[in-house]
């Protein structure tokens, strides 16, 4: 388990961009103290939509907000048999609480006794295309992933909406409304009262984007770059 922990935070980290670098950058703090500001300024319309790296990215929403979609099946997903690999733990299907479509899994470590919730998930919509029973789109309701997902962004569990979609052995995960956003010519901005910004006189956290052939470029205050395509209409944004 600390194995996975170390991985799902390595992996949520890569999600957040910073001031001074991506590692740092959509920290939050519900006590952070921050002002409210409201998103005006026009949208960019070839911005909208999703767009994904290696294992994380992002969807600009039309009503300002911002999603963190994240790539967990690496280190977490259900098997064709209905049982779910946790990096290298497997927790057999018969082990599995379902009970009117929602999935409880729980691990229990054979040396040391100890048990840990892993996942609790609450059924939003089958998948009708699929013969896998566990496919669908589930809100991440509670367990050791959600925590840790809360724990990386420096939320508390109930101000946190995660979405997880089941797809085979794909297991994505989506951070919903995380946070606002607009743009001014080439400069993003992200900016929420419960983010923990490194400049605490500042009210948003600041990119130069540029968007080429579906595909766009992020830009940090200290030169770093993050890469990412345009996902497919409806891939990630239904």
């Amino acid at each position: 388990m600390k194995k996975l922990t170390a991985i799902l935070l390595s992996v949520l980290l890569l999600a957040s961009c910073s001031d001074s670098s991506p590692q740092s950058s959509l920290e939050t703090s519900e006590n952070s103290g921050h002002a409210s500001r409201i998103s005006s300024a026009p949208l960019n319309e070839e911005l909208i939509g999703s767009w994904f790296g290696e294992a994380t990215g992002y969807r600009f929403q039309e009503d300002r907000k911002v999603s963190l979609i994240m790539d967990f099946s690496s280190i977490l997903h259900f098997t064709e048999d209905g049982s779910l690999v946790s990096d290298e733990n497997k927790i057999p299907a018969e082990d599995i609480e379902i009970r009117d479509g929602n999935i409880t899994a729980e691990y229990t470590d054979e040396t040391t006794g100890e048990s840990a919730v892993i996942v609790e998930m609450e059924l939003i919509e089958s998948s009708e295309n699929s013969d896998r029973p566990l496919d669908g789109i589930y809100k991440l309701s509670g367990g050791s992933c959600k925590s840790m997902i809360a724990q990386s962004l420096s939320m508390e569990e109930q101000y946190i909406e995660i979405e997880a979609e089941i797809d085979g052995e794909k297991f994505n995960v989506t951070v919903s409304d995380y946070c606002d956003y607009e743009t001014n010519g080439d400069v993003l901005e992200l900016f929420s009262p419960h983010m923990n910004y490194v400049d605490p006189n500042a009210t948003s956290v600041k990119y130069n984007f540029k968007i080429e052939d579906d595909v766009l470029t992020l830009t940090y205050e200290g030169g770093e770059t993050e890469v990412l395509e345009r996902l497919e209409t409806g891939a990630a944004d239904e």
